[in-house]
């Protein structure tokens, strides 16, 4: 009777690049960053594959 636990779909829900002049971008980074550290490399591999495909 014991079912596995489902696991969590973490990643960020982000379809934008972040932007330097936005302050929001700055607590979204500070966020990930304290709690959610894993979600910055996430950012990275995923715009640097973007950015390999243009």
């Amino acid at each position: 009777m014991n079912q596995p636990v489902p696991k969590l779909d973490l990643i960020p829900k982000l379809n934008r690049s972040l932007y330097l002049w936005n302050p929001l971008d700055y607590f979204l980074l500070l966020y990930w960053l304290f709690f959610f550290p894993q979600a910055l490399s996430w950012y990275v591999n995923q715009y640097k594959e973007k950015k390999n495909k243009n």
